[in-house]
């Protein structure tokens, strides 16, 4: 009786299903088409000549790999829905893919030259960089801080005094205050759980320090990498230890992609926010309690044995 009385329903989750894909899809097609006119005005501005094919797929590699896409999420990502992560990860998990895939492409728009005809060597896509990297940066730093210093008024020092009195889990948060307009106590929002781009504060801001210090292109976004990943090591605190979260990621971007047993997780030629999802993949997999590895360092503890790494 009672599938009898939603089956009415499941039509209509089919009808929001699919205007959510639209919407989705709408876009990503709106997407492609200001991204491949940016990049054709900026060819067309130095009189560099680009095929359509060529920019045709440029356009669709930035929207593949900078906007969400949940069929771009590993399997084993979505199997962390039954476990205590949570049952929505894949949207984290795709925010920590794009986000640095926009600071890669930023990074090679920035630092992209071409020698024109008359032996000129210029940066046609130097202004695009510079407007995607600081454009993401206002979205994820300035937003967020300004919200804080907008509402209520509210000084440095009972901002201090705040911090003091909050949860554990809360205190590296982006807190917005709230003040009771005819008692003026102050309660607050913890902004980091609501705002998904709060994670990549961290990242972003080493990335900016480091561009304006002309570090190697591929050593900048190890740096991000490593911050994103110092950056989310409270949110899987109470699963995995914190240093061994960090210190197994760096242990892996050291390794160029290889885990201790000598496995390729990932090439060179891996786009970094693919690196970023196969090595959390791969750093929950192996370091979950109760997984199969974690096992067997209990064993080995139980009887009192070390394996080949000591």
């Amino acid at each position: 009786a009672l599938r009898g009385l939603l089956k009415p329903l499941s039509k209509l989750k089919q009808v929001s299903q699919d205007l959510y894909t639209a919407e989705d899809d709408f876009w990503k097609i709106t997407s492609y088409a200001l991204e491949r006119q940016r990049l054709s005005r900026a060819y067309q501005k130095y009189g560099i000549k680009v095929n359509d094919e060529l920019l045709n797929e440029e356009a669709a590699s930035i929207v593949r790999n900078n906007i969400p896409n949940y069929d771009m999420v590993n399997d084993f990502i979505k199997g962390l829905r039954q476990l205590p992560f949570g049952n929505f990860v894949s949207f984290p998990a795709e925010i920590m893919r794009t986000s640095t895939n926009i600071l890669g492409r930023a990074l090679k728009e920035i630092n992209y030259q071409h020698t024109l005809d008359d032996g000129r060597v210029v940066n046609p896509l130097k202004d695009i960089g510079y407007k995607r990297l600081f454009g993401f940066g206002t979205t994820v730093v300035a937003v967020p801080y300004g919200t804080v210093e907008a509402i209520y008024n509210v000084t440095e020092d009972e901002m201090k005094a705040m911090r003091r009195f909050v949860p554990g889990w809360s205190q590296n948060s982006t807190l917005v205050p709230i003040r009771d307009t005819e008692t003026g106590e102050l309660k607050y929002v913890d902004f980091s759980h609501a705002n998904a781009y709060d994670t990549m504060i961290r990242p972003i801001n080493t990335m900016i320090n480091s561009v304006g210090k002309g570090i190697d292109e591929g050593e900048i976004m190890k740096n991000v990498a490593l911050g994103m990943f110092d950056a989310t090591k409270e949110t899987v605190s109470p699963f995995i230890s914190e240093s061994i979260w960090f210190e197994g990621a760096s242990d892996i971007f050291l390794r160029g992609g290889r885990t201790r047993e000598g496995r390729r997780l990932w090439t060179e030629a891996t786009p970094w926010g693919e690196k970023v999802s196969l090595t959390v993949g791969h750093l929950v997999k192996t370091q979950m309690p109760g997984s199969i590895p974690a096992l067997n360092r209990m064993g080995l503890a139980i009887r009192e044995e070390v394996d080949e790494y000591g």
